[in-house]
């Protein structure tokens, strides 16, 4: 059945946190309290603009990126990037997709992170980047496929590149670097980061040309180009010879894509 998208009010969102709060404690969700709080109009209204969506059980973070982003008309409304209460209503919705479930024990496994940044969405350059749901779907509705570095697995995960990369300001919002990185280090065929990329630089062994690399590479660009102006090959071009390795995986790709 499609769900109504709604969104938090300001107290809304305080008493998700607290009831957030409440779940990590307990080391699990309460189901009732929880839907209570999603539908209950004293806490929440329906968002009109947007339409009904339904998710399948399918955990894939490109697909429901996909579905919201749709359904918020993200791509045409970017200014939605700015509401609290929209991107926590939908945290809050997909809370159980979200927390990780420990293997060991079956508890819950709920993040500490200050602030519950991945459920409470914080809008500043430094914050929202670490929301579950927003980020993804801002990701999804200006990149598409071209952002697909930072739409892999499953929408719980947010991956080391991501915090590698992503927390910077310059990368951000930035579709040109985006599509850069994606050309580098997404390996297609498994959904995933080809194998070494988030790993640190090796002298010794001459391995260079990893994220944490890339990442002082386009600040120092970010001095002398307009990178909000490039295409991402274009800044693939740029890069120094230490990134050889990662530009021959993007050419072998294309060739087996083009045979």
């Amino acid at each position: 059945m499609p769900i109504p998208v709604r969104r938090f009010t300001e107290h809304g969102i305080i008493q998700f946190e607290t009831l957030l709060n409440d779940f990590i404690a307990d080391k699990k969700i309460d189901d009732e309290k929880l839907e209570k709080l999603l539908f209950d109009d004293v806490y929440s209204t329906v968002f009109e603009e947007a339409a009904p969506f339904t998710l399948d059980t399918d955990n894939n973070k490109y697909k429901i990126a996909k579905v919201i982003s749709e359904s918020l008309k993200l791509k045409d409304h970017p200014e939605l990037d700015k509401d609290r209460g929209l991107w926590t209503w939908l945290s809050a919705l997909l809370l159980k997709r979200l927390v990780k479930v420990n293997r060991k024990t079956g508890e819950l496994d709920f993040s500490e992170e200050k602030e519950n940044s991945l459920y409470i969405y914080h809008p500043a350059h430094n914050r929202y980047y670490r929301h579950l749901v927003a980020f993804p779907c801002l990701i999804y509705s200006s990149l598409g496929d071209k952002g697909r570095i930072f739409l892999r697995g499953d929408i719980s995960e947010r991956g080391e590149i991501v915090e590698q990369l992503a927390s910077v300001q310059d990368v951000q919002r930035n579709p040109g670097v985006i599509e850069a990185i994606t050309i580098l280090y997404y390996d297609p065929s498994k959904d995933g980061v080809m194998k070494g990329a988030a790993s640190k630089p090796n002298e010794e062994r001459n391995l260079g040309g990893q994220a944490r690399r890339l990442r002082e590479v386009l600040k120092q660009f970010a001095l002398t180009y307009d990178l909000n102006a490039m295409e991402g090959s274009q800044i693939v071009d740029l890069l120094p010879r230490e990134f050889d390795r990662w530009k021959k995986h993007h050419k072998s790709s294309d060739t087996i894509s083009a045979t």
